[in-house]
């Protein structure tokens, strides 16, 4: 039979485990977002920002600069309508 500090140790080491998959998923679509599959540049923006503040709940910080960085990449190819 298991303690409780066995079974909490084991769920720590797979809620753990779980954790770095989900920041290296979530890197992978920060990093790979596309204008064309939002519907708009501020839509763009708005997925990379809930990206981000998902991220950061696993403890993967996107500073403010980095996420600047990637709208302002991303509004170099949507043509303005301006």
């Amino acid at each position: 039979m298991t303690t409780a500090r066995q079974a909490w140790v084991k769920l720590e080491k797979i809620y753990l485990s779980n954790k770095k998959a989900r920041a290296a998923a979530l890197e992978t679509r920060f990093c790979n977002m596309t204008l064309s599959a939002c519907a708009s540049l501020d839509d763009y923006c708005q997925q990379l920002q809930s990206l981000a503040t998902q991220l950061a709940n696993v403890d993967h910080q996107v500073s403010d600069s980095r996420l600047v960085l990637q709208c302002r990449l991303g509004s170099c190819y949507f043509p303005s309508s301006r």
